[in-house]
């Protein structure tokens, strides 16, 4: 038994030797490095994008809790001058931009060969 396992080793001694480079393991231990390095940068940025959403989220809670304290008083304020509630409307009332979707490739449509287009004008004429 111990010979056979002798043997299976030196066998497997040479066939590593032959396949597998001097440096391999060098190697994989640094793309080992950079795929951890790799998994950590989309990791945070995965938590920035996050917090900044958070963040986001709470600036526009804050902003709506605002308006709908000064709303009134507003209102209140300027009940006989129409112009300027309607300026306050307009300020204050914010409008998200427009995500524009990719324009879909449409085919042109099919036109008639120009020998047959030809031949058509060449039969009509008197």
């Amino acid at each position: 038994m111990l010979a056979m396992i002798a043997s299976v080793l030196v066998f497997w001694t040479k066939y590593r030797d032959r396949i597998v480079e001097e440096d391999f393991s060098e190697k994989l231990k640094l793309a080992a490095a950079a795929l951890a390095q790799e998994v950590q940068n989309h990791q945070a940025a995965r938590n920035n994008r996050h917090n900044t959403m958070a963040a986001l989220s709470k600036a526009r809670s804050d902003a709506k809790t605002i308006l709908s304290r000064l709303d009134p008083i507003v209102e209140n304020l300027f009940r006989d001058d129409g112009p300027v509630l309607g300026e306050w409307d307009a300020a204050r009332s914010v409008h998200r931009a427009r995500k524009v979707k990719k324009a879909v490739a449409q085919e042109a449509p099919a036109t008639k060969p120009a020998a047959e287009s030809a031949a058509v004008t060449t039969t009509s004429a008197p």
